[in-house]
């Protein structure tokens, strides 16, 4: 009987016929069997988790080719006779204790949650071992398809660099670990004998699908079968649609298929060339049409998908968003098919053309180019790499010397409407034209109007609006390109931002002093650096236990109404699934909340919001599972729904104080009198997605009495809470464990609950453990982060920038229940000043009730809107006065003496030393004039400078709990010591402070040291890990310590001598300390309170290019001085310093929830909802921690910085819009706008000079 076999790790794996695995994906059959360092984030093969390096033998270069893989998206029975490696694999390649890739990964603190490192190491792994070199100008786009959230990525590239061949520079251990790596084994030598010849052609029958594998095209032509390639099309689908074709044809052992011919007057490209093949073949080619071919294929998705997906897959599909269907429409491209009759010719024209039937595309025919014809290609998008494409083109034209005329125009475009999409009016009226500036405004607005008519998506008007402008764009470079190569013109910055940087390396500096007192203040690696990066930690995620049940969410399918009934007939029918449980099996309280329970763990008579859970069903496996949900019907009453804050006021939906939160201080109406200058707007915010790595996710494992819980939360004490309240149980028969989570950024203190709870509900039914794991656009729905914000201000400034009065009405969307959004909404308001003396002030604050899912903490708690506001303020103000902004801010700066708007005293100049740390290392004057002459010589692209401070709060006010660390601490015979603490580690380095605050006090080495899981059964009652909590579960950490130093005081000798006396004497070698922060509160009578214990301080000048046509824009140089007290560690204050500003890029630049109007979202993964990736970066990076701060109220001195951070990224955005400023001062528009959040290309270019009145 035929089986499947592959390697995988060195180990020989055969799946026999008939095996369920033969259904799998390469991810799902990895976790399964225990290569649990390959993780699942989005499934959709766009951020790089699940990378693994699948290894084949090319027969036509004689040796194996290494290729990074999505495993999500490659089904195993296309690994057959191949070579698998993963994370863990590395190990066998390598003498040393860790590979020297891991070890560059460890030391240069290139990993912090650790969830997608794997990710990153096998790409570059795989990287290395092809034949072309790696130059650090590289990594940018080698890694476009991998994600992180943590890092902000410079690390990362980093450690990358260490192994480029022009290596990462300053840094001394760089050459050891290139000799530790060129004495590495290469994939070349691990490649299995037996699979370097041909594979034979295989069939194999799976339970519900037969594959065929042809060796040969002849063999492949068959009726009745569904054709794989890459399958990066056909496995996106299938992870939504659940079809299960009777056959498939696997077409990648086809060699025939894979081969590119140059035929003299043609190429001829087999179907089964990749993509990336493809843009390395013609990258270099002098034919206009072959180059266009190349240039596209470099925006096409990402590295791993490149390395996939086939010219042939994405022919068929035809997508009315392919990248490829205007370039092959441009250059009159032929399709040749095998069918059962012989072979058919299809000219790729434009919409009209239909594929035969029963056909396989076997080439695509391209002409060359001749002499007299020039073919362009461009591709824009919300996102300049891994991006579904707002527009695509490719642009076709002839030209005749002798009457300085073109014709034959193809103006081809993909994403505006149907495929294949053809300017044909436009093209008609360039025919014979001399495409000077005349004929190109003519032709614009023409273009625009078919353009306008031609659109047929769901995107939104603006995007639309967009759309338009871009054609024209395309249109507009193409000129450019024609007469610059015809006639000879010279075209003054043309260049397009989109194409321009990947070709450029990063440099990145930080800057730090480390103490000289021991650990404290040590450059020390995250403790759990060595597992992430050799893939073995392990995640809630990755927890597997015998005779597991496996759960889906079933989900409210509509945003409002009653609900009528749950029919799960279809879905129990399915062999393996076991079981749904609803509202009704609950035996306990089925409500939840923060300060009021008011959301139900499993609605039971109305939806509130789309994607709300109704029920759970569980199955033997989790792709059962998956498909199973999609079976259950549930049936609403469907009602409108409060979608927009506008919604919600109208309806008068409240979260918290329906009165709002109104602060007041001075005289407002006296201000407003004084001032040389008043002005007004509105700022609009969109929401913002945690995006941690590690979906919410939960396994509930029944025990003798009561349940044990693996849980991602950021709370273990409120996931007890939760299940001992839905089931009815005892607290402590709920034992919570939670090793380390990947990443959280406030998304899992309380959502991470009621996930836990319906895992147990499953498993305390069913009486067998349940996982549940939500996929993304589950859990984007159900913790969506972020509240969607609104503010209206009116704001007086005097003739010499300070501000004098500042009026603002601020509201805030909760989504359906109150979660934490009413506290997030006090806190906005409370800190709406953000760095800035402001003496007269009201601000009123409402958080509103919507059918959105629940919004919920989210890193940086209200200062990244209140932030938002008050800078918007500035800026505009600054404009009105004529001001240079950075001037008018530092005007406005708090200094000691000052008070903030809840009366606090400012007690140093911490804010304005690193204001002016940051503005001398950026040497702003010089800085300043060099923007302003870059300006001046360019207009079509434009920079901006700008300067902006941040302020961050430290606690939590009105919730004495949160404010609270607990710590217990064994001191075991060998003198090592153990340390459990309330903070759970998500990868802000916790644990590895924990270990130092603890070495440091006995006196012991680190590695004596080892911080356990956070259990409740062990530490109970725990408050969740927040901002405060480094600081806090250290205090108490010291309390422990100071008591087990008191116990060990009436011993004689060393550590080790003292415990063994202690032991000897029958002294108790375990402590716990708990350390209680004051309680902070705003009297709202008296208009003053604390509401934070200290403040932490920052400052960020940031240089960004804007793409005029198009909107794109790049950071050029961002420079940031971060307060941090004395750092406990500066490696990792670094790495919050960075992660924290780019978090804060992404809110302010690129992500966006977008949802209809109906309330269902749709940027609902990686495709459509961008965080920024690691083209977002500064090319030139510089971060200096200002570590001579001692902060007299913090842990040893000094601060956690992982939240003051957010807001530094509005230096980005305020660069942005000094950048259009420049471009509408040049055209005689008003300096004065408004630009809402994110600056996503669509609203910049909003706000940019109109592409006619470029022309002119």
């Amino acid at each position: 009987m035929a089986g499947l076999e592959f390697h995988l790790n060195g180990r020989r794996v055969v799946i026999d016929e008939g095996s369920r695995e033969l259904g799998f994906n390469l991810l799902q059959f990895l976790r399964q069997t225990g290569w649990a360092g390959t993780k699942e984030v989005c499934s959709e093969g766009g951020c790089g988790a699940c990378s693994v390096i699948v290894s084949h033998w090319d027969e036509g270069k004689q040796r194996p080719v290494h290729r990074s893989t999505a495993s999500c998206l490659t089904p195993l029975v296309s690994v057959h006779r191949k070579n698998i490696t993963t994370v863990e694999g590395l190990s066998d390649l390598t003498e040393n204790e860790v590979h020297p890739i891991c070890e560059a990964f460890r030391e240069l603190g290139a990993t912090q949650c650790g969830f997608c490192t794997p990710g990153f190491i096998m790409t570059l792994e795989a990287r290395l071992n092809a034949e072309e070199g790696l130059a650090k100008k590289d990594l940018e786009r080698l890694y476009d398809g991998n994600l992180c959230r943590c890092t902000g990525y410079r690390p990362i590239l980093d450690a990358a660099a260490v192994f480029c061949d022009d290596p990462l520079e300053d840094e001394p251990r760089v050459d050891k670990w290139r000799e530790d790596y060129q004495r590495t084994k290469r994939l070349d030598a691990v490649f299995p004998e037996e699979y370097k010849i041909p594979a034979e052609s295989l069939e194999i029958k799976g339970r519900r699908t037969s594959w065929h594998l042809p060796a040969s095209k002849d063999e492949a032509l068959s009726s009745g079968t569904q054709f794989v390639a890459g399958n990066t099309d056909i496995g996106y689908l299938e992870k939504y649609a659940f079809q299960h074709p009777a056959r498939k044809t696997l077409l990648t052992g086809v060699s025939d298929l894979k081969e590119i011919t140059d035929e003299g007057e043609a190429v001829v490209l087999g179907a089964g060339v990749t993509i990336e093949e493809l843009h390395q073949a013609f990258k270099d080619s002098p034919d206009s049409g072959l180059k266009a071919l190349s240039n596209q294929c470099r925006y096409f998705a990402n590295t791993q998908i490149r390395n996939h997906a086939t010219i042939g897959g994405g022919i068929i599909s035809f997508s009315p968003y392919g990248d490829l269907v205007p370039v092959w429409i441009a250059t009159r491209a032929v399709l040749n098919f095998s069918t059962p009759n012989g072979e058919e010719h299809v000219k790729v024209t434009g919409t009209g053309f239909s594929l035969p039937e029963n056909a396989l595309l076997v080439s695509v025919t391209v002409p060359k180019a001749a002499g007299d014809t020039h073919v362009e290609s461009y591709k824009y998008a919300r996102h300049r790499s891994d991006s579904i494409t707002y527009v695509s083109g490719a642009l076709s034209a002839r030209f005749n010397p002798e009457s300085g005329t073109f014709h034959d125009f193809i103006l081809s475009y993909s994403g505006i409407g149907p495929s294949g999409f053809r300017a044909f009016e436009t093209e008609r009226f360039l025919e014979g034209s001399p495409l000077d500036a005349e004929a190109l405004r003519e032709a614009v607005t023409g273009l625009k109007l078919e353009v306008r008519a031609g659109i047929n998506n769901p995107l939104p008007e603006r995007i639309h609006a967009y759309q338009v402008r871009i054609a024209a764009a395309i249109l507009r470079r193409f000129q450019s390109a024609l007469r610059s190569r015809f006639l000879k013109e010279s075209v003054r910055e043309e260049e397009d931002l989109v194409s321009r940087y990947p070709a450029v390396a990063h440099r990145a500096h930080e800057s730090f002093t480390e103490r000289t007192e021991g650990l404290l203040g040590r450059a020390i690696p995250h403790q759990n650096a060595k597992l992430q990066t050799t893939g073995a930690a392990r995640y809630s995620v990755d927890y597997e236990v015998p005779n597991c049940l496996y759960g889906a969410i079933i989900a409210s399918p509509v945003a409002n109404g009653r609900l009528l009934s749950i029919d799960a007939t279809k879905a129990l029918e399915h062999p393996d699934v076991v079981g749904i449980f609803t509202a009704d099996d609950i035996p306990g309280k089925n409500l939840f909340g923060f300060r009021v329970e008011d959301e139900e763990v499993l609605a039971s008579e109305r939806v509130h919001y789309v994607g709300q859970p109704v029920g759970i069903l569980v199955a033997n496996s989790l792709a059962a599972a998956r498909e199973g949900k999609h079976l259950v019907k549930v049936e609403v009453e469907e009602e409108t729904p409060l979608v927009t804050i506008q919604d919600a006021l109208e309806a008068r939906s409240f979260h918290g104080n329906p009165e709002g939160y109104l602060l007041e201080q001075g005289d407002l109406e006296n201000g407003f009198s004084e001032s040389a200058k008043v002005v007004e707007g509105e700022v609009s915010l969109s929401g913002q997605y945690h995006f941690y790595l590690e979906a919410q996710s939960a396994l509930a494992i029944p025990k003798d009495e009561g349940l044990l819980i693996h849980s991602s939360t950021q709370s273990p004490s409120n996931v007890v809470d939760h299940i001992s309240a839905l089931l009815e149980m005892k607290q402590n028969h709920v034992d919570v464990r939670v090793g380390r989570i990947g990443g959280g950024f406030g998304g899992k203190q309380l959502r991470a609950g009621p996930i836990a709870a319906i895992a147990a509900l499953g498993a305390h039914l069913s009486r067998r453990p349940v996982k549940l794991t939500l996929d993304r656009k589950e859990d984007m729905a159900f913790c969506p982060g972020r509240g969607f914000s609104h503010a209206k201000y009116r704001a007086g400034f005097l003739a010499d920038g300070k501000i004098h009065a500042l009026d603002i009405d601020f509201h805030l969307s909760g989504g359906f229940s109150n979660d934490y959004s009413a506290d997030i909404t006090e806190i906005a308001t409370l800190l709406m000043d953000s760095c800035y003396h402001i003496e007269n002030i009201r601000v009123h604050g409402l958080c509103l009730k919507t059918n959105m899912g629940s919004n919920t903490s989210t890193r940086g708690f209200g200062k990244p809107q209140a932030s938002a506001v008050v800078e918007t303020v500035m800026d505009h103000g600054a404009s009105a006065l004529d001001m240079d902004p950075n001037l008018l801010r530092r005007r406005n700066l708090y200094e000691k003496g000052h008070r903030t708007i809840t009366k606090t005293e400012i007690r140093d100049d911490v804010m304005a030393n690193c204001w002016d740390r940051v503005v001398e290392k950026a040497d702003y004057g010089k800085l300043r004039q060099e923007v302003d002459d870059y300006n001046r010589a360019h207009t079509f692209t434009k920079r901006g400078l700008a300067v902006v401070g941040s302020k961050g709060n430290m606690g939590f006010i009105r919730t004495d709990d949160i404010n609270r660390g607990l710590a217990l601490i064994h001191i075991e015979r060998d003198a090592t010591v153990s340390v459990t603490h309330s903070g759970t580690e998500m990868g802000q380095g916790i644990d590895t402070r924990m270990a130092q605050v603890t070495a440091d006090a006995f006196g012991i080495p680190l590695e004596n040291v080892d911080i356990t899981d956070t259990d409740s059964s062990l530490i109970p009652n725990t408050p969740p890990t927040s901002m405060v909590s480094t600081d806090l579960c250290g205090e108490a950490v010291l309390k422990a310590c100071t008591k087990l130093l008191g116990t060990l005081g009436g011993y004689e000798g060393s550590f080790e001598e003292k415990v063994h006396a202690a032991y000897l004497a029958g002294e108790s070698l375990t402590e716990t300390g708990v350390h209680n922060a004051p309680r902070l509160v705003y009297d709202y009578e008296k208009q003053q309170g604390d509401i934070s214990y200290f403040f932490v301080w920052g400052a960020a000048v940031s240089v960004v290019e804007i793409d005029v046509l198009s909107g794109h824009y790049r950071i050029l140089r961002s420079n940031i001085v971060q307060d941090c007290g004395k750092s406990l560690n500066p490696l990792l204050d670094i790495g919050q310093a960075e992660g924290g500003f780019l978090f804060g890029v992404g809110y302010y630049m690129t992500e966006e929830m977008i949802y209809t109007g109906k309330g269902q979202l749709i940027s609902n993964n990686v495709s459509s909802y961008k965080i920024p990736g690691p083209g977002d970066i500064p090319l030139d990076w510089d971060i200096e921690l200002l570590n001579h701060d001692p902060n007299q109220s913090g842990l040893h001195n000094s601060k956690g910085i992982g939240e003051s951070n957010v807001q530094l990224g509005l230096s980005v955005y305020f660069a942005t819009k000094e950048a259009v400023r420049a471009a509408r001062r040049e055209h005689g528009l008003s300096i004065e706008f408004a630009m809402d959040f994110p600056a996503s290309v669509d609203r910049i270019t909003a706000v940019l000079p109109d592409i006619e009145s470029m022309l002119r």
